[in-house]
């Protein structure tokens, strides 16, 4: 074999490994536990039973130009949301809450899960700074287009009317524009 030929066999190897080794940035594997799927998704602690009956979610958007996070525990009638700003190094979490001028660091850990209660099909773990766990579900559709955040949920409530409460706390929280 030529050194022309060599280098272009080797060149064409290196780029294999590089579009492989890219390919998770480009399409996550909805099976591997991997934080980015935490993002731009709705996360609840459980199925409301009714619509008085509060429930914790969690939402981390990516947007344009701000990460805009939203936590809290809504019904459909009453609503405790807090919004943060967020930034997210491989599985760690940085929150900073501008109302209370603090911060927040967390390991957060999201994958499909087999144990999940149903319909859930994923899990979203997060453990605190100070070693507190929590647990908060998801399903593979429930998506939210960062741009379209009240379009977004609005068509994943006509499928999904048990996301009514975190669709209210959204809105209501007035998300701030990009």
């Amino acid at each position: 074999m030529t050194s022309k030929a060599r280098r272009w066999w080797l060149g064409l190897a290196g780029a294999g490994i590089a579009l492989w080794g890219l390919s998770g940035w480009f399409g996550d594997d909805e099976d591997a536990a991997t934080p980015r799927q935490a993002v731009n998704r709705v996360w609840l602690e459980r199925l409301p039973k009714s619509k008085r009956d509060v429930v914790g979610h969690f939402v981390l958007l990516d947007r344009k130009k701000k990460r805009i996070g939203v936590g809290g525990s809504s019904s459909q009638w009453r609503h405790d949301v807090e919004l943060f700003h967020w930034a997210l190094d491989r599985d760690r979490l940085e929150q900073a809450f501008p109302q209370t001028e603090t911060k927040a660091s967390s390991t957060i850990k999201a994958e499909k899960c087999d144990d999940a209660p149903r319909p859930f099909t994923m899990c979203l773990d997060i453990e605190g700074a100070d070693g507190q766990k929590r647990r908060f579900y998801s399903r593979r559709e429930w998506i939210i287009k960062p741009r379209e955040v009240e379009e977004s949920m609005d068509e994943l409530v006509d499928d999904y009317p048990e996301l009514e409460g975190p669709r209210s706390a959204l809105l209501a929280a007035g998300l701030p524009e990009e």
